[in-house]
């Protein structure tokens, strides 16, 4: 009897496990995305929120551990000159700080999102979240650049 329950609990979770794939497309191992963005015209400010859009609605639809189920962008900023100087030498791009929240698809179950900055909020979002990034364009698309939470 305690074999049978076994075994019945193992295809009930195998069962799922093949339905979440199928169902929500995982991805188990969560490679990043390949920081390839499409170019849109505008003020660096309007590129840089098209991008971050772009980064966010990619988590939304792919991945398990950085599954989104929403995000909110309430700021970008673009960075002085001096730190611009720093990270973009040689490059042609810039830098710009991006505050944000994030509601993880699976909540703490997976908490990469929670790690860094941010805080815990009602209803599973991790707010106040801050990154810097760094947009370059070369032949028609723009690449995206984690810098850290601090420059």
């Amino acid at each position: 009897m305690k074999k049978a329950f076994i075994a019945i609990i193992s295809l009930i979770l195998v069962a799922g496990l093949v339905l979440s794939v199928v169902r929500y497309r995982f991805n188990f191992y969560d490679s990043e995305q390949a920081n390839e963005y499409s170019v849109v015209s505008g003020t660096d400010e309007e590129i840089a929120e098209n991008v971050m859009e772009q980064y966010f609605d990619y988590y939304k639809a792919h991945g398990l551990k950085m599954r989104l189920a929403d995000y909110r962008i309430n700021e970008i900023a673009l960075c002085e000159d001096e730190i611009n100087e720093k990270y973009a030498t040689e490059k042609d791009g810039f830098v710009f700080r991006v505050t944000f929240d994030v509601k993880p698809f699976f909540g703490i179950l997976f908490d990469d999102w929670y790690a860094g900055n941010g805080k815990d909020a009602p209803d599973g979002w991790c707010v106040d979240k801050t990154g810097y990034h760094m947009i370059t364009v070369e032949d028609e698309v723009c690449y995206l650049e984690y810098i850290g939470t601090m420059c």
